[in-house]
């Protein structure tokens, strides 16, 4: 249903008034007509000629240039003129050039006509030959006949009839009926109410197949083929009925049945004027809302001036539709649902109410079939509309399932702004169902989601848990690097307080009690950044990981077969025991394979444990560990063996299963509390036994820069 109230008002209030006031002019004029023949005729002294008998032979009364007022209290009620009458034997009077005027207070009716009959005994009037009648506020109708019903309880014209009322509504129907006692009138055939050609304001009109008033119940209906015009704005359905307020003053409600459609057509604001909306010019510069539903209803204010609301209602078969097209990018967004309520403001519709199927698409260059750019659903919504009248906000509640190319999203509640492409996402406040998110890169869920589409970034909040599947694995650039976690199989995950996400920069942030794992492999912090470009992760906070190296390759078994009944022991691979590191921080460059720990580090392996400063991790290609270098007060403490050795450097080579330590001096000492000095130590991690040593021992990984 159209917004514009100013405009949309005049034209149902004219066809009030004329139905109002122009039927009861009708019934006025012929229902004088009838006491004119109860009164007038026998009291009517006829003095014809005999020529005049002579050629109206059969009749018992003939006059010419009558002339019949009836007065009530001094006061002339009506008048009826005429050219002639005459009455025959069967009390049937016959008018000619008949001219009847109904004083009224508030303004006369003046009927004309050819002709006029008048049947006594049946109490039934007709007045035929270009009938015309006049009354206040310039009505005016044309008809060629009119028919008054025995004792005046009914008034039809059977013939097409046309309606001018004041100098902008004219109309037609092809007949006419008025039912007195019930005061039910009634406009069939092609019915037509519109404003006159070149009248102040945009074009109006009404047209349907059926117009009906019900004044005692203040019920207005039109019906069959219904069409309401204003300007551009237009509505379409199969009854239309209007529900007016005490005495007929105001609608109070219009409401649009069966297969409703409609267009709003709302003129496009400035952003120097944002209310720039001219109800009464129908001129270019505006952007279209269009409509459809099974059934519509349009609230008025108190006053019946001004629409508060519109609601449309679907049908099992067919749901509510809301169209508008932004003038920014073309592109056509469509809410569909069971049932919208509308509020409306000054300057048109500002929020609509959406309940049961709620579905919003945004399709491009206003194509109706085309593939949806973004699209929602949820049990029900709030929207918003910008001044221009395009959808451009929404809230979706309950069941939200938002999707935005290859990103969606999940939750209980979702606020979008559709032309910023800003969505905030909800799980529901008992913790069991999160919001949701899931793309190309891997999914999450947390309390709160916030999603931006510009930027490509994601903001997640609330127990963020995210899943990364690695790309060796068909997973599409994740942000995680998974060769950190070493050997493992399966998704990388992440626990944290908060998450961001960028494409642009292609970055993600965790914050706030980080926990990433991949099968057995962890990595703790308090805050972790990832640039998977690059294959960087840079961690902080208390960090901590633990490591399972991946296992040796095993060679193909070539040994000769055994005969029978005979076995071969082969000694399986043992499993690989975890490397457990923690510090203050931790840098890994993916591209140079190395990660490097800082502040306080402390690396656990088994019953072992190294300290130092800082460490620098050298990993293998297949996920494992090749070499570690611990830098800066280092540490050996074999809790098995009951030694330490300290010095200013440790070289852990896994594959030879020592430690190098060097220092001026390294320090060993055992449980019994001997105590060595030297400046380089080679310990056996495996028997336990330390070797000093003047010079690096030959083979051992040490960089250039600490070779004597």
């Amino acid at each position: 249903m159209p917004h514009r109230r100013r405009a949309k008002l005049p034209l149902l209030l004219r066809m009030r008034n004329f139905l109002l006031l122009g039927v009861l002019g009708f019934v006025a004029a012929l229902v004088a007509l009838y006491l004119f023949g109860r009164a007038g005729l026998h009291d009517t002294d006829p003095a014809p000629d005999g020529s005049l008998v002579a050629a109206t032979e059969g009749v018992s009364q003939v006059s010419s240039d009558f002339d019949y007022t009836q007065y009530q209290d001094d006061q002339a009620i009506f008048r009826v003129q005429g050219d002639r009458y005459t009455m025959d034997r069967n009390n049937v009077a016959n008018l000619e050039g008949v001219d009847i005027t109904v004083f009224r207070p508030s303004g006369d009716f003046h009927a004309i006509s050819e002709t006029a009959i008048y049947r006594q005994d049946g109490g039934s009037a007709q007045l035929d030959g270009d009938v015309h009648l006049e009354g206040p506020d310039g009505l005016k109708l044309r008809t060629e006949q009119l028919l008054v019903a025995p004792a005046g309880q009914r008034v039809a014209s059977p013939v097409p009839v046309a309606i001018e009322y004041g100098p902008v509504l004219v109309g037609n129907a092809d007949r006419l009926q008025v039912e007195v006692a019930s005061e039910l009138y009634l406009l069939h055939g092609n019915v037509s109410l519109r404003t006159r050609p070149g009248a102040a304001g945009p074009p109006s009109e009404l047209t349907a197949s059926r117009a009906f008033l019900e004044r005692q119940q203040r019920l207005l209906r039109a019906e069959g083929k219904v069409s309401l015009q204003h300007g551009e704005n237009s509505l379409y359905c199969q009854r239309l009925s209007t529900y007016l307020s005490q005495g007929a003053a105001r609608p109070e409600f219009i409401r649009a049945l069966w297969g409703v459609r409609g267009r709003i057509q709302v003129r496009r604001s400035t952003p120097q004027d944002p209310a720039a909306v001219d109800d009464n010019d129908g001129s270019g510069g505006t952007e279209p809302l269009l409509y459809f539903a099974e059934n519509a209803v349009v609230l008025f204010n108190a006053a019946g001036t001004e629409i508060r609301k519109v609601e449309l209602e679907g049908s099992a078969n067919r749901t509510a539709i809301l169209h508008s097209i932004d003038p920014l990018t073309g592109n056509l967004r469509r809410v569909t649902a069971n049932y919208m309520v509308g509020d409306f403001t000054q300057i048109g519709l500002e929020e609509v109410q959406i309940f049961g199927q709620v579905r919003i698409v945004e399709l491009p260059d206003g194509n109706p079939e085309g593939t949806p750019l973004r699209q929602a659903r949820s049990e029900r919504a709030e929207g918003h509309f910008r001044a221009d009248g395009v959808f451009d906000a929404v809230t979706l509640i309950r069941n939200v399932d938002y999707r935005d190319a290859d990103v969606r999203l999940t939750a209980q509640r979702g606020e979008v702004q559709l032309d910023t492409g800003v969505g905030v996402f909800t799980g529901g406040s008992d913790g069991k169902s999160p919001a949701r998110l899931v793309s190309e890169r891997g999914e999450m869920t947390a309390q709160t989601i916030r999603y931006r589409k510009p930027q490509d970034l994601v903001l997640a909040e609330g127990g963020v848990r995210s899943q990364f599947q690695p790309a060796a694995e068909g997973g599409a650039g994740e942000p995680l690097p998974s060769t950190l976690l070493g050997d493992g199989e399966g998704p990388v995950w992440v626990e944290s307080d908060s998450v961001q996400w960028s494409r642009i920069d292609n970055t993600s942030y965790f914050r706030g009690k980080v926990r990433a794992w991949r099968d057995r492999n962890l990595l703790q912090a308090e805050d972790l950044r990832a640039v998977p470009g690059e294959e960087r992760l840079i961690a902080s906070g208390g960090v901590k990981t633990v490591w399972f190296p991946a296992r040796p390759a095993v060679e193909k078994d070539t040994a000769p077969p055994i005969g029978p009944g005979q076995r071969r022991g082969v000694a399986p691979t043992p499993a690989p025991q975890p490397l457990e590191v923690t510090a203050g921080s931790l840098d890994y460059l993916g591209k140079v394979g190395q990660v490097r720990y800082t502040d306080a580090v402390r690396i656990v392996d088994g019953p072992r444990r190294m300290e130092c400063s800082e460490a620098e991790v050298k990993l293998a290609e297949d996920g494992g560990m090749e070499s570690l270098v611990c830098l800066g007060n280092a540490r050996l403490d074999d809790q098995g063996e009951g030694k330490v050795v300290m010095g200013e450097r440790a070289v852990y080579d896994p594959v030879a299963k020592t430690i190098e330590v060097r220092g001026n001096p390294v320090t060993l000492k055992d449980r019994d509390g001997t105590q060595v000095e030297g400046r380089r130590v080679i310990y056996d991690l495996e028997s336990g036994n330390a070797r000093f040593l003047a010079a690096p021992a030959p083979g051992l990984r040490i960089p250039e820069e600490d070779t004597p």
